[in-house]
């Protein structure tokens, strides 16, 4: 089987840090299951476990950028359930970071510092779910990206 047409947006963020590409990417049909963030004053890392759901919806592959500081605190999605909004505000790095799924769950990370003056969000359209995630880091993460695909192609 072919890979799920996907369309990319972002990255948001600081300019500096070095690129992370999803390895999520190289799957046919990727569904995040899993959304680990450490944080603090400022948003530390980022994890995500997907399935590849063309192989298996049990096998999780993880992908991970940004440092090892800040309380790790994460978010699983149900069976059905897709991240359909990613948002969040920065100044050099990521202060504040959020997600939301097609359920109405909503999870938000860091922003202890009381910082974080610029915002974005990304919001996919009806029938579209958030497949994967990029950016850029180092000790901290510095900007944030979506891959976006339709839920028709699973």
């Amino acid at each position: 089987m072919a890979k799920i047409t996907r369309w990319y947006f972002g990255p948001s963020g600081g300019s500096g840090g070095s690129i992370h590409i999803d390895p999520a990417r190289d799957l046919e049909k990727p569904v995040p299951k899993q959304f680990n963030v450490n944080s603090g004053w400022y948003i530390d890392r980022v994890e995500v476990r997907v399935a590849d759901i063309a192989k298996s919806k049990s096998h999780l592959y993880s992908s991970s950028f940004g440092g090892h500081d800040g309380t790790k605190v994460g978010f699983t999605l149900d069976d059905g359930e897709y991240i359909t909004e990613v948002f969040g505000t920065y100044e050099k790095f990521l202060v504040t970071l959020g997600i939301q799924t097609n359920k109405g769950k909503k999870k938000e990370w860091g922003g202890y510092n009381g910082q974080g003056r610029a915002e974005f969000k990304y919001t996919v359209p009806s029938g579209y779910y958030i497949c994967e995630f990029f950016g850029r880091s180092g000790a901290l993460v510095d900007a944030i990206g979506i891959g976006i695909a339709s839920i028709s192609d699973l």
